[in-house]
C-alpha cells in the first residue's frame, strides 16, 4: 500500500478504531464496557462511516475527472488534427489562387493582343473598302479603266498584275488578321475554362475550410465546458478532502478521548483495590521479647498474616515465528518498503502472487483474534486484521472472500480467507502486513516474523 494515497489513511483510522475497541472491551468487565465504551464506539464507528463514504465521494470524483481528463485530451487531438487539414487545405486554396491569379494576368494579355488584332483588322477593312469605293466613284480608277488606258500592252499587262496583287494582299492580310483573331479567342476561351475549373476548385477548398474550422471551433468548444466541468469537480474534490480531513481530525480526537478514559479508569481501579487490601494490625505493647518467647503467664499477641498479593496475569506469550499465510505460492511481486512498482514510494508489506493464485486459500500465520473483517471496495479490499498479543497484528488484504468474522478466535495454520483482488489491486494476490503497533504506520518488514 502506498502512504500517499489519502484513502489509506481512512482505512488506518477504521483500523485504529477497531484495535481501540478491542483494547477496552478487553481490558474492562463486561457491564462497565457496554456501559462505557460502547456510545464511544458508535461515535468513531459513525464518523468512519462518514469519513469512509467521503473518500468513496473523492474516488467517484477521481474516476469522472479522469474520464473528463481523457476526453478532453480527445478533444483536443481532434482539434490539433482539424486545424492540421484546415491548413493543408488552406495551403490548397493558395495555390489555386496563384494559379488563377496567373491565368488572369494571361487573359488580360489575350484580351489586349486580341483588341489590338481586332484594331489592325478594322484598320485594313477601312482601307480596303476605301480603294473600293473609290474605284467605284471614279470609272477612270477603276480597273478596267486603268488597263485599257495603258500606252501599251505591257504597261496594261503590268497595271493589271499590280491591281490583282493589290486585291490579294489586301484579302490575305484580312484573312491572316482573322485567324489571329480567332486563334486568340480561342486561347481566350481556354484560359477562361481552365480559370473557371481552378474557380471551382477553390470554391470547394473554401467549403472544406469552413467545415474544417466549424468542426475546429465545436472542438474547441468541447474543450472549455470539459475544463471547466473539470474544474468544478476539482474545486467539489477540495471540499470533500477538506471535510474528510476535519472528519480524520475528529475520529482522532474521539480515540484520544477514550485513551484518556480508558486510562484514568485502569489508575482508578488500582487505586481502589490497592486501598481495599487489609492493613495488618500493630503489635500490642509489653510483655513480648524481642525473640518472641514468652515468660511466666503473660500473655503474647501473634501478629496477624499478611494476605498473599493477588497473582498478576501472566503476559501473552511472545510470537516467535509466522507461518507463511498461502501455502503452495512463494513468489513476491511487490516487496516490504520503498518500490518502483509504487513510484518509488513505501510499501507497508509483501505481496504474494503467481500464476493460479486467485481463490487459493489464506491461513492465520499465528494465534489470534480477528479485530477486523471488512468488505471495502477500495484500499485493502476484502480484508482480515488479527490481533497476535504484544502488540502484534497482521493484515491479509485484497482478498476474494472471507471465512472468519470481527471478534473470531483463530489458530495457526487455520484458513481465514481467499485470495482476491479486491480494492486497489492490479492482479489477484495476498497483500501481507505485520504491525507492530495498532497504528497505520507501525509496520515492519514481514520476513523479522516469517
Amino acid at each position: 500500500m502506498n502512504r500517499s494515497i489519502s484513502r489509506h489513511r481512512g482505512l488506518a483510522l477504521l483500523i485504529a478504531a477497531a484495535m481501540l475497541l478491542a483494547v477496552l472491551t478487553g481490558s474492562v468487565t463486561p457491564a462497565r464496557a457496554q456501559e462505557k465504551e460502547e456510545p464511544a464506539g458508535d461515535s468513531i464507528g459513525a464518523l468512519n462511516d462518514k469519513y469512509s463514504q467521503l473518500d468513496q465521494q473523492i474516488q467517484q470524483l477521481q474516476q469522472e475527472i479522469d474520464g473528463l481528463s481523457a476526453a478532453k485530451g480527445e478533444e483536443e487531438q481532434k482539434r490539433a488534427q482539424l486545424l492540421e487539414q484546415k491548413q493543408l487545405v488552406q495551403e490548397q486554396v493558395d495555390l489555386l489562387q496563384d494559379k488563377i491569379e496567373q491565368l488572369n494576368g494571361q487573359v488580360e494579355e489575350k484580351e489586349a493582343y486580341i483588341e489590338q488584332k481586332q484594331q489592325s483588322i478594322e484598320e485594313n477593312e477601312e482601307l480596303f473598302r476605301q480603294r473600293l469605293r473609290a474605284q467605284y466613284m471614279s470609272p477612270e480608277a477603276s480597273g478596267l479603266s486603268a488597263v485599257l488606258g495603258a500606252s501599251s500592252f505591257s504597261e496594261m499587262l503590268l497595271r493589271a498584275d499590280t491591281m490583282s496583287r493589290l486585291a490579294e494582299h489586301d484579302r490575305q492580310l484580312i484573312a491572316t488578321l482573322t485567324k489571329e483573331k480567332e486563334d486568340m479567342e480561342a486561347a481566350q476561351n481556354e484560359l477562361s475554362a481552365s480559370k473557371s475549373d481552378l474557380d471551382a476548385s477553390k470554391s470547394l477548398l473554401d467549403q472544406k475550410n469552413a467545415v474544417l474550422a466549424g468542426e475546429a471551433d465545436a472542438a474547441a468548444s468541447t474543450i472549455d465546458q470539459l475544463g471547466g466541468q473539470l474544474a468544478l469537480n476539482a474545486q467539489q474534490q477540495v471540499q470533500y478532502r477538506q471535510e474528510r480531513d476535519a472528519v480524520e481530525a475528529d475520529i482522532l480526537a474521539a480515540i484520544r478521548e477514550n485513551e484518556n478514559k480508558h486510562n484514568n479508569e485502569n489508575s482508578g481501579g488500582q487505586s481502589s483495590s490497592s486501598s481495599s487490601t487489609p492493613t495488618p494490625p500493630p503489635a500490642p505493647d509489653g510483655g513480648g521479647s524481642s525473640d518472641g518467647g514468652s515468660s511466666g503467664g503473660e500473655s503474647s499477641s501473634t501478629p496477624a498474616p499478611e494476605p498473599e498479593p493477588e497473582p498478576e496475569p501472566e503476559p501473552d506469550p511472545p510470537v516467535t515465528a509466522f507461518q507463511w499465510p498461502v501455502p503452495g505460492f512463494s513468489y513476491i511481486s511487490a516487496p516490504y518498503g520503498y518500490s518502483a512498482i509504487y513510484g518509488n514510494e513505501w510499501h507497508t508489506g509483501i505481496d504474494i502472487a503467481g500464476g493460479g493464485i486467485y481463490g487459493s486459500n489464506i491461513v492465520a500465520a499465528a494465534d489470534g483474534e480477528v479485530i477486523s473483517a471488512i468488505y471495502g471496495n477500495y484500499g485493502y479490499g476484502y480484508y482480515l486484521l488479527i490481533y497476535h498479543g504484544n502488540s502484534l497484528y497482521s493484515l491479509y488484504g485484497h482478498c476474494s472472500n472471507l471465512y472468519v468474522g470481527k471478534g473470531a478466535t483463530v489458530r495457526r495454520g487455520q484458513t481465514i480467507a481467499a485470495v482476491g483482488s479486491t480494492g486497489n489491486s492490479t492482479g489477484p494476490h495476498l497483500h501481507f502486513e505485520v504491525r507492530e503497533g495498532g497504528n497505520y504506520g507501525s509496520d515492519v518488514n514481514p520476513y523479522k516474523y516469517l
